[in-house]
């Protein structure tokens, strides 16, 4: 005799839904997008642009303003208060170094943390007489952040600097020629203007 024995399937409780394993899929799809995408910023900000060539001073030229280190550093926060900032300022300093470059690190404040943010400058001469501060690399520690600088930004502090530089040399009919440092102080090779 033979007994037919019936078996009741059930589902079993260890397989995943559809739903389950579509938001499982969903998310490493969306964390291998993202990741992509934090590459490619990274890729495209971590490319140091080059520097400009270091500039030599003019051969004709009426004053020289030579401008120590020390006084940059005293006078930079106090200038910086006055551009509008992403972040409030709570410390700077500019470190001078031959080609018409500067080393900057700056601390902010962003509530409950304190950034700090490293970068490089160049300061060149423009061919309208004016200054110009071109920003070569901005980093939050290893983190590149160039590409994230509000142009306008720069724009403030071109016009800023520009503004001291009239003020501080008491006469509005001078051009700026020539921008040439070294280890200690920036030189500015300046021309009555006809």
């Amino acid at each position: 005799m033979s007994v037919n024995a019936r078996r009741k399937v059930t589902p079993s409780r260890s397989r995943v839904s559809d739903g389950a394993l579509g938001c499982l899929l969903g998310g490493i799809i969306g964390v291998l997008v993202s990741l992509c995408l934090g590459i490619g910023v990274l890729t495209l900000s971590g490319a140091s642009p080059r520097a400009p060539s270091a500039s030599t001073p003019p051969q004709d030229y009426d004053i020289e303003a030579i401008i120590e280190e020390d006084y940059i550093n005293r006078t930079f926060l106090e200038s910086a208060t006055k551009i509008p900032q992403p972040l409030p300022l709570l410390d700077g300093h500019l470190d001078v170094r031959p080609g018409g470059l500067a080393d900057f690190g700056v601390k902010t404040d962003a509530g409950f943390v304190q950034p700090v943010f490293r970068g490089v400058i160049a300061l060149r001469a423009t061919e309208t007489g004016r200054l110009d501060v071109q920003l070569l690399q901005v980093r939050a520690g290893p983190i590149p952040l160039t590409v994230f600088v509000p142009a306008d930004l720069l724009d403030a502090i071109d016009e800023d600097v520009n503004r001291q530089l009239v003020e501080r040399t008491g006469a509005a009919d001078v051009r700026l020629i020539g921008v040439t440092s070294d280890e200690s102080s920036l030189h500015f090779y300046l021309v009555s203007a006809p």
